[in-house]
């Protein structure tokens, strides 16, 4: 099956953060600047790659989060929280502290490791060739698309 997804960097040193914050597996909050994502990202799956320096659980390359972007919420536009989401307390206190200002915020639920991770020569154009992204990774989050999406995304009790 050919199904559109979100494919998106995060900071692998917010990944952990999550781990460590169990409330934010509910539901979390991911910055970004790009005026690429709008409301057309909500409802999709993502898949999370973690970016930055490698690290020996965060192999560059490689998908290993998934979740559900419930939708792009944006930032605060004045004030103190200039660029921070309205909600701190859905983001990982590594990125409310150190980030750097955003326009809006993918929210993602449901967010959890996937059972094998996925590289991403699997994420495609709408075309099913080539990769959605410049360069060797995605430096924000992109539409695309992937061919057989795992079972365990698509039904994460089975």
């Amino acid at each position: 099956m050919h199904s559109q997804v979100v494919l998106a960097p995060v900071p692998w040193i917010h990944l952990e953060a999550i781990e460590k914050e169990p409330r934010l597996k509910d539901r979390v909050a991911f910055g970004t600047s790009s005026l690429a994502v709008t409301e057309e990202y909500a409802g999709l799956p993502i898949f999370i790659y973690a970016s930055g320096p490698a690290h020996e659980r965060h192999v560059p390359g490689v998908v290993t989060w998934t979740g559900m972007v419930d939708r792009i919420e944006r930032a605060v536009e004045r004030g103190p929280r200039s660029g921070k989401h309205p909600d701190s307390t859905v983001r990982p206190l590594t990125a409310e502290e150190g980030d750097s200002a955003f326009i809006s915020f993918l929210e993602v639920t449901g967010i959890r490791l996937l059972d094998h991770p996925l590289s991403l020569t699997r994420f495609t154009k709408r075309n099913g060739k080539g990769k959605p992204f410049t360069g060797a990774v995605p430096q924000w989050p992109v539409l695309a698309y992937l061919d057989n999406e795992p079972e365990s995304v698509r039904n994460p009790h089975a």
